[in-house]
């Protein structure tokens, strides 16, 4: 086995759980958000959450990263219907 073949793995195991995760998001906003923006939304959020996880993993004080979702949910609660 290569090494590319070794890595392909991985990642597509990281790519099958970033799906899933889009995929519960889409599930959870559906009752409340349409269309297209559907769909963006659960790519930003789940960025945003791989991120989250990424400083918590790091050690980033839990107060911090609270924050940075108190932003998020304030970012998207300031959006107009059709943004």
């Amino acid at each position: 086995m290569t090494a590319r073949g070794d890595l392909s793995r991985p990642a597509r195991g990281a790519a099958e759980r970033r799906e899933a995760l889009r995929g519960r998001i889409v599930q959870a906003l559906a009752p409340v958000v349409e269309g297209e923006y559907l769909q963006r939304l659960a790519r930003h959020l789940a960025a945003v959450m791989q991120g989250v996880s990424i400083q918590a993993r790091d050690g980033v004080a839990r107060a911090d990263l609270y924050g940075i979702v108190k932003d998020v949910v304030a970012c998207i609660a300031t959006r107009e219907p059709g943004d």
